[in-house]
């Protein structure tokens, strides 16, 4: 049976405006005290830091954004913490080929208190709404498998913990899926001032939890055998499930007077092999932020507004500055700019050498490749997500391609024909990569 698992990449370190925190579950941060804004940011757990720029010591805050990456290939993580901040974490734990259980964990985590938020208007204690959306790719594999007496399998976990404060608002919301064969998906959020709303992004979806936090993009299940002299025989789960929401806080602050909000999230992962069955765990594509996509931070009565420039909020909205898309063929002659250390296409993981050398293999009408085109456009796609240029176009068709690149072995190429059923839809997602490469979809950019 293939063993192999999908590993993720650090796809981005920042897209969104706005502040967002991190904490790690290895121990929780305490907040920061009022009175500088700060980033904290952690990679543990398996996958102890190997770089943080500038140099960071976790508690201690800093004053500037922060990045921390941890770990590598199998068992690795990213953060970055500052007006842009985003988070990811992947582990694997590889079959051991013996009745016997090989464990993988990561955990990846910042910290930021924003506390230069004025809501400007007629003098007095004013009731406001502040809206948070949040957003995260869960991507698990696991296998169960028996010989007809004994049944065994393979596990993957994802969690994900948020904790807000806002004047005397606070909010808790935990992020729980377990299996792959009966997902078992827990979103429970309470506190006080505390509304949780779940905002998926494509009607229709299945939703893993009551009240649809997350939902199920994409499913294969795939039979597997055991080899020779290994009587087992089952079936290996990939999916991969998007959390999307937003957490809305209602508090009394006062008027013209500088205000706190302090963000920490938790992500962590696990994964746990068993025999001839690996394991794999991510956590991509996350966010908390105040809202990017123009629409009011804070809900206010008549006559008020709101500022936060260390959020980069005026007027009560937070100003546009996503950087402007880059093609293909820019990443590839400018090997230099790459924002990411490494990159998951599909089950495979690629090392910069690897990404330069698919970007560097021309097609042909002779011997045309369909994957080699899709993998060119979804590595530029990611490459320009990381680098901070708005990331919802390229959302959902960065996931629709790891689906279709996930049921190949090996690594690329896959040598895909475009007039098949398979090629069709890798050519489909890759023109809309391509236009988004292109600058077609995104909004308004600076270079």
């Amino acid at each position: 049976m293939k063993d192999r698992l999908a590993l993720t990449l650090f796809r981005r370190l920042g897209a969104f405006a706005g502040r967002l925190t991190l904490a790690i579950t290895m121990g929780v941060i305490a907040p920061a005290s009022a009175g500088a804004t700060n980033y904290r940011a952690s990679v543990a757990g398996g996958c102890p830091p190997t770089a943080s720029v500038p140099p960071l010591t976790d508690p201690t805050p800093s004053p500037t954004p922060v990045v921390a990456i941890g770990g590598n290939e199998a068992s690795g993580g990213a953060v970055r913490a500052g007006s842009a901040l985003t988070a990811e974490v992947h582990t694997s734990a590889p079959a051991t080929g013996a009745f016997s259980s090989a464990n993988g964990d990561c955990s990846a985590g910042a910290h930021v208190t924003i506390d230069d938020i004025v809501i400007q208007g007629p003098p007095g204690f004013v009731r406001v709404r502040l809206h948070l959306p949040f957003h995260a790719n869960i991507t698990q594999d696991s296998t169960a498998m028996t010989d007809g007496t004994n049944q065994i399998s393979s596990s993957a976990h994802a969690a994900i913990a948020y904790n807000i404060t806002f004047g005397l608002a606070r909010a808790l919301l935990f992020v729980d899926k377990d299996r792959q064969a009966d997902p078992q998906v827990s979103v429970v959020g309470f506190g006080n001032g505390a509304e949780f709303v779940p905002k998926p992004r494509i009607p229709g979806l299945t939703p893993l939890d009551p009240d649809g936090f997350v939902t199920l993009f994409f499913r294969r299940n795939s039979p597997v055998t055991g080899q020779v002299g290994q009587p087992f025989a089952g079936l290996d789960f990939y999916s991969i499930d998007e959390l999307r929401g937003e957490i809305i806080l209602t508090t009394d602050v006062p008027a013209n007077t500088p205000v706190a909000v302090t963000l920490d999230v938790t992500h962590t992962v696990t994964a746990r092999s068993f025999f001839i069955m690996g394991a794999f765990s991510a956590i991509a594509e996350t966010s908390l932020s105040f809202p990017t996509d123009g629409s009011p931070v804070f809900e206010l009565p008549d006559g008020y507004t709101a500022q936060a420039p260390s959020a980069g909020v005026i007027d009560n909205v937070v100003a546009q500055a996503f950087k402007c898309t880059r093609t293909f063929a820019d990443w590839r002659d400018h090997p230099a700019d790459w924002p990411l250390p490494f990159m998951t296409l599909g089950l495979e993981t690629y090392t910069q050498d690897d990404l330069l050398g698919i970007l560097k293999t021309g097609t042909s009408a002779i011997r045309p490749d369909v994957s080699l085109v899709l993998a060119q456009q979804l590595i530029a796609a990611r490459f320009n997500e990381a680098n901070g240029s708005a990331p919802g176009p390229m959302l959902q068709p960065s996931m629709a391609a790891d689906s279709l690149l996930s049921g190949f072995g090996g690594k690329l190429p896959y040598r895909v024909n475009p007039a098949t059923a398979t090629g069709q839809q890798m050519m489909n997602i890759a023109i809309q990569l391509n236009n988004y490469n292109a600058g077609r979809l995104a909004p308004a950019c600076v270079p």
